[in-house]
């Protein structure tokens, strides 16, 4: 739909002193067309007569030379009645950014751009006028899920000055949602807080995180280096009393499910609390209510989205207690729409329960076209885990190598494969390689989390382990580690503690 913002064009007509335009005629069909459109009535219908004389004032050389308030009230009125995406809309959006001053002409313009940007994945177009979208009008977000910057937010990564413009930014949006309020207080802080203590800035690094709460953040915090210089205070204030923290996550999550009983995402969150503390029979209650509430027809505001991961959370549940084809029941429920992250996670269960035959149907049922890099990543690890399994070593070996090239995709899932083919040496050298890489280093260092196991471990990931731990007690992994980093022992289990 056409975007109409009212100006008040009587501002750029009482202009008289300033000098005689290259093209006056221009000047005069600029304000007549104007009178046109901008009647107050938005109404989209009023752009097919003027068609072509927009399209004329646009092309004209002259309109640069007109006084500023002529050249932003002709680009409004082109980006007004041009399709939002098309390039007419972008060249507009592109000119009015720079000189816009109304809050209309700021949010006309950044949205073509923002999504401009968004299209191309071009992260410094789209962090730019989202930065200039919340400055004019903060509350434009509000209603936005945060997951939609979270490509750039990766993108971003390494570029500390792009960084923190975004995420300081979206601190300021007034979210509504509890995960935009989530993100505010735990990731974005907590990536913040790393720029300041970098900066040598301890005090607003330490008040940044003084409402994080999520312990994988909180995780972050303790084990890299990097915060190194706020340790003691955070220690000292029992910011890393582990099961402290889980605990004070879990009553975080149930009161929100009190607070908003129609949303799933709750419910996940706080399955998957319980399972980190050990309270499986807690998690399975909540999992196993909530699959009879949706099978009785109730509904839930975000069921569409989080359906899915509910039900998976519950099967993972299902998992470590070794209920393996109950688990692989609730997987295929919970595929739904979803036809990669649902189809890879229940593969990886199959692994795990010593079916991989099983899982290798599963795992080429995933199309390329449809998943992301990170996910094709972790679908190609479970391939060769899978072929591993089945006794079919040089298969898994060609595929786990075959990963390297892309390891910065998803550096996990390529040591996944590594260890699963029995690639050790070469699985020990991308330790130290992903641990030296400041992008990566963050998640390599949670694979150094001594957790607890599930209650009943299966063979299958016991001997992984087994190989896992080898070789990251390796001196020269270990020496990568103390550079930037150290192992933590964590009185936790049941979500990704301590993996890969």
């Amino acid at each position: 739909m056409a975007l109409f913002v009212p100006f008040v064009l009587a501002a750029a007509l009482a202009i008289q002193a300033a000098p005689a335009p290259p093209a006056p005629d221009l000047k005069t069909e600029v304000a007549a067309v104007a009178d046109m459109l901008f009647t107050g009535k938005n109404d989209p219908s009023l752009c097919k007569p003027v068609e072509a004389r927009l399209a004329r004032i646009e092309a004209d050389p002259g309109l640069k030379d007109l006084p500023s308030p002529f050249q932003r009230v002709a680009l409004l009125m082109v980006l007004a009645c041009a399709k939002a995406d098309s390039p007419t809309a972008l060249s507009a959006a592109t000119r009015l950014a720079p000189i816009a001053q109304d809050r209309g002409e700021i949010l006309a313009a950044n949205w073509v751009l923002l999504r401009d940007g968004e299209r191309r994945r071009d992260t410094r177009t789209f962090i730019g006028a989202v930065g200039r979208l919340i400055d004019v009008d903060a509350s434009v977000f509000a209603d936005t899920d945060p997951r939609a910057f979270g490509w750039a937010t990766e993108r971003a990564r390494g570029d500390t000055a792009l960084t923190a413009d975004l995420l300081t930014h979206l601190r300021a949006v007034p979210w509504r949602d509890a995960a935009g309020r989530d993100a505010v207080d735990n990731g974005w802080a907590q990536s913040l807080a790393r720029i300041a203590v970098e900066g040598g800035d301890k005090t607003k690094a330490l008040a940044l995180l003084d409402r994080t709460t999520d312990p994988l953040a909180l995780l972050d915090v303790a084990q890299d280096r990097r915060f190194e210089k706020i340790w003691p205070e955070m220690e000292a204030a029992g910011r890393f009393d582990w099961l402290k923290v889980q605990t004070i996550d879990l009553e975080r999550w149930r009161e929100a499910r009190r607070r908003q009983p129609e949303l799933l995402i709750n419910v996940t969150s706080e399955i998957d609390a319980l399972r980190a503390l050990g309270r499986y029979d807690e998690a399975l209650a909540l999992g196993e209510d909530h699959i009879r509430r949706l099978k009785a027809g109730e509904t839930f505001e975000d069921a569409d989205d989080q359906r899915s991961w509910m039900l998976n959370s519950h099967a993972y549940t299902l998992s470590a207690l070794g209920r393996y084809e109950d688990a692989d029941r609730i997987m295929i429920e919970a595929e739904g729409k979803d036809a990669v992250s649902q189809r890879i996670n229940r593969a990886e269960l199959l692994i795990d329960a010593g079916q991989a035959a099983r899982a290798l149907k599963v795992l080429e049922s995933v199309k390329e076209k449809q998943s992301s890099p990170f996910g094709l990543m972790w679908r190609d690890a479970g391939l060769a885990c899978a072929k591993a399994q089945l006794g079919d070593l040089a298969a898994a070996r060609a595929m786990a190598r075959s990963m390297v090239a892309r390891w910065k995709d998803n550096g996990g899932a390529v040591t996944k494969a590594q260890v699963c083919a029995e690639l050790l040496d070469e699985a020990a050298a991308l330790y130290v390689q992903r641990l030296d890489d400041p992008v990566t280093r963050g998640v390599a260092l949670e694979a150094f989390r001594t957790a607890r196991p599930s209650p009943a471990e299966s063979a299958y990931e016991k001997a992984f382990h087994a190989r896992l731990e080898s070789v990251q007690a390796r001196p020269e992994v270990q020496a990568a580690v103390a550079r930037w980093g150290r192992v933590l022992t964590v009185p936790l289990a049941g979500t990704y503690w301590g993996r890969i």
